[in-house]
């Protein structure tokens, strides 16, 4: 769950730089006479990053691949990593830089699930246009990526939460990882610009946080799709009208019937037939229900699996 964080302690530099850059085996820098000290490039492989300057030392790192380095050998946040293990790593990655004595603050986290589907993530990222969170965010195609492979929620400067869906099959793949498993969709929630006292954080509020992220990815929204209630009998075009006025309103079929007479797309006996169908619309629109489409069903159910799984932990 938890996968990314930076967290910042703040240290006196004259007293604790020295010996916390020993243990971290930083390198000491000096940049316009400052001095400082940061991971060098070894630090990748540890895989965390970790600066002192000043009277801050601040650290950052993915959560879930220390677990599986702590664990298996190699930085990986492919398999289920549940809250419980988030909690003992931060533990583990505050004892090991030494910092666990000093006032520390989360500043930033992520938190992230993976699932593999039926099909390829592209085909679920295409059809998803948002996530409602008690507000509406829309979903924006990330143009730095191949397309329908990631999509964001707006992360300007003052956007303190971010949501995240993409391909993790492909971004494995375009990092030439081996043995890659087929159709992994991932999904994230960021939270920016934070200042969570680390004690707090590996209280409750890592378990409200994961039951935050599950009610906010409930929230997503999947094409629906329109279709007869039970065994009544309707036609296709009736199902496709329903499926309109559904989506868009009486007004906005009326019009789009209008336009389509007056361009020569329908006869007369076709618009009549269509005014008649809204006049019904009060009668008739108990016929007809909404349905989520088949890849929004898939989803839900592999996030209510997820969570009993990670929740009960």
């Amino acid at each position: 769950m938890i996968d990314r964080v930076a967290i910042q302690a703040a240290i006196t530099y004259k007293r604790d730089a020295a010996p916390l850059a020993k243990l971290n085996g930083l390198q000491r820098c000096t940049k316009g006479g400052v001095e400082y000290y940061e991971s060098s490039e070894y630090g990748k492989f540890v895989g965390l990053y970790m600066q002192i300057r000043g009277n801050r030392a601040k650290v950052e790192c993915s959560l879930h691949k220390l677990f599986s380095k702590w664990t298996g050998g190699t930085l990986d946040n492919s398999r289920m990593f549940t809250v419980d293990e988030a909690r003992a790593t931060m533990r583990g990655l505050l004892d090991r830089t030494g910092l666990s004595g000093f006032p520390v603050y989360v500043t930033y986290y992520e938190i992230g699930l993976s699932m593999q589907l039926s099909n390829e993530a592209s085909r679920y990222i295409g059809l998803v246009s948002g996530i409602v969170s008690g507000t509406e965010n829309m979903f924006m195609e990330d143009a730095h990526f191949r397309e329908m492979c990631q999509k964001t929620t707006r992360k300007t400067k003052n956007v303190r939460k971010v949501y995240k869906i993409y391909d993790k099959t492909f971004e494995a793949l375009d990092r030439c990882r081996r043995h890659v498993p087929p159709n992994i969709l991932r999904i994230e929630t960021a939270y920016r610009k934070q200042k969570v006292p680390v004690g707090e954080f590996l209280g409750s509020y890592m378990d409200k946080t994961a039951g935050a992220f599950f009610r906010d990815w409930g929230g997503i929204q999947f094409p629906k799709a329109v279709i007869p209630v039970g065994n009544v009998r309707t036609s296709q075009f009736q199902t496709e009208w329903a499926a309109v006025i559904m989506s868009l309103g009486e007004k906005e079929f009326l019009k789009q019937v209008e336009d389509k007479y007056v361009s020569g797309e329908i006869t007369p006996k076709q618009r009549r037939i269509r005014r008649e169908f809204v006049k019904s619309w009060e009668c008739t629109k108990s016929r007809f229900k909404e349905v989520t489409v088949n890849e929004g069903i898939e989803f839900f159910k592999a996030l209510s699996d997820m969570q009993n799984i990670v929740m009960s932990s």
